[in-house]
């Protein structure tokens, strides 16, 4: 048996599995609040390990590789080392109080404090993110088994949608939790295995040695303020664009309790950005071990199949394997339940629950597959996600933050936020080279700042209110350990 017949062998039978647990997952479904944050019932483990799939994605195995290759640790500031800094600061400052309100989406939060309007705003905003970053995982997921098997890439991201498309749709946050916890199993057991085995048996840390130090500094060196303010944003793109993000927000309102929802950020922020730096440390290596890859993403896969035999390649597919269709799974499921739950109910407020369940349903395809046609439109995984999480930084960050740390925040000064923040993010890159997602946050802030105060009486601030549209407490809102639940 050929080393391709053996993985594509394993990768059919494990995508079959996904199916199965995904239609038993469905039975536990009755009602909307299972399908988006499955009854809000998830223990620490499962809340952990759902998080961790919604971020341990393509960006990670194939990009941050990738930078790392060309740029070291300041190529990767972003992923993982932003990325990790949103999982500890949702658990420090936002998740014990949106959990404690019981919500099912970020927008419901949105709806609560700034209005169904505003709501609408974030929710579109929301939809194209995810989108985007849907399909970015299904072509690195196409990308992955043309590379290792031969297979053809456009059959293999249909297949792979496909399967994600069903398994998601079958059971929501239920199906995607069950098989979070099987993906991430594989993967980390994969990514260790693997590593293990390709560092001992390779030139590895005698390649690291040879690395110029300026790869593992972690802030630039002899830096003007254009290099300063481009380090900052690297920081911010997505350790504060993802802070409002369905697919973070969703896994934290899944969670049984307050504490939960707190220690389970914290747990997937540390796993995280460990089993990160595998590929980052594998990607710096291959500098030296592989110099002049004209695609430095592929790095990661060229050095494993050169030195795996065919059983641990078809451990490290699977464990690729796993990451993606998760991360796929959380983008679909964080873009559906916007459009399904948000977007249906602000054009029929008096829609049952059952119809909600069912467009939930309906929409988990629905955004699939104008992913799967961006993903066979651009064939590219940082075309599709050049700039995702930036829009959350961009048009959202400044209103979310407000809506929970300033009391005098009013809808017309986050909607003039987010309206000022699309013109800065859509204009300004026109104009000249410069981090316009960041300047977009900023100027939004200050627009709702300034228009809070100037409306103050005609548009009175709302009190933060829970899903049953009560007075949200702020008591111990920040995710001290050892906080009670």
């Amino acid at each position: 048996m050929t080393a391709e017949t053996i993985v594509l062998t394993g990768v059919g039978a494990y995508l079959l599995l996904m199916i199965v647990i995904g239609a038993m997952a469905g039975k536990q479904v009755s009602s909307t609040k299972d399908f988006i944050i499955a009854g809000g019932k998830l223990s620490l483990s499962f809340a952990t390990f759902a998080l961790l799939a919604a971020w341990y994605g393509a960006a990670t195995v194939m990009g941050a590789a990738g930078a790392a290759y060309t740029k070291g640790f300041l190529g990767v500031i972003a992923d993982p080392f932003g990325s990790s800094m949103t999982l500890v600061l949702a658990g420090l400052l936002y998740v014990r109080l949106l959990r404690r309100a019981g919500y099912q989406t970020s927008v419901d939060y949105y709806e609560a404090r700034y209005g169904r309007g505003t709501g609408i705003l974030a929710a579109l905003a929301m939809v194209v993110v995810y989108v985007g970053w849907c399909g970015s995982q299904v072509v690195a997921l196409g990308f992955i088994l043309n590379f290792l098997t031969g297979v053809d890439k456009t059959q293999a991201t249909v297949l792979g949608a496909i399967v994600v498309l069903v398994y998601t749709s079958m059971g929501g946050m239920v199906s995607a939790a069950w098989n979070d916890f099987l993906h991430m199993v594989v993967l980390l057991g994969g990514l260790i295995v693997c590593g293990a085995v390709f560092a001992f048996s390779t030139d590895f840390f005698s390649a690291l040695s040879a690395v110029p130090a300026s790869h593992f500094h972690v802030w630039p060196r002899d830096a003007g303020l254009k290099e300063w303010v481009w380090y900052v944003e690297s920081w911010c793109a997505l350790g504060l664009g993802n802070m409002p993000g369905q697919d973070l927000l969703q896994r934290s309102f899944s969670a049984k309790d307050e504490r939960v929802a707190q220690n389970s950020a914290y747990l997937a922020g540390l796993l995280y950005f460990t089993f990160s730096m595998i590929p980052v440390l594998i990607g710096i290596a291959g500098s030296v071990m592989l110099p002049g890859l004209a695609e430095p993403e592929i790095v990661v896969l060229e050095l494993m199949k050169r030195s795996l035999s065919p059983a641990l390649l078809a451990l490290l597919v699977g464990a690729l394997v796993s990451g993606i269709t998760s991360a796929a799974s959380s983008a679909v499921l964080a873009g559906s339940s916007l459009a399904g739950k948000n977007l249906v109910r602000a054009f029929k407020p008096d829609a049952s629950d059952a119809v909600v369940l069912r467009a939930n349903r309906i929409a988990v395809p629905v955004v699939g597959i104008i992913a799967l046609l961006a993903a066979l439109r651009f064939q590219t995984i940082y075309q599709l996600m050049i700039g995702s999480f930036s829009v959350m930084l961009a048009l959202l960050f400044a209103s979310f933050h407000a809506g929970l740390y300033w009391p005098r925040a009013n809808r017309t000064g986050a909607i003039g936020s987010i309206v000022a923040g699309a013109l800065v993010y859509g204009i300004g890159p026109q104009l000249a080279d410069q981090p316009w997602d960041l300047w977009a946050c900023a100027i939004g802030g200050v627009v709702l700042v300034v228009l809070s105060l100037l409306t103050g009486k005609s548009d009175p601030p709302r009190p933060l209110r829970d899903a049953e549209g009560r007075v949200l407490e702020y008591r111990d809102r920040l995710g001290v350990l050892g906080s009670g639940a």
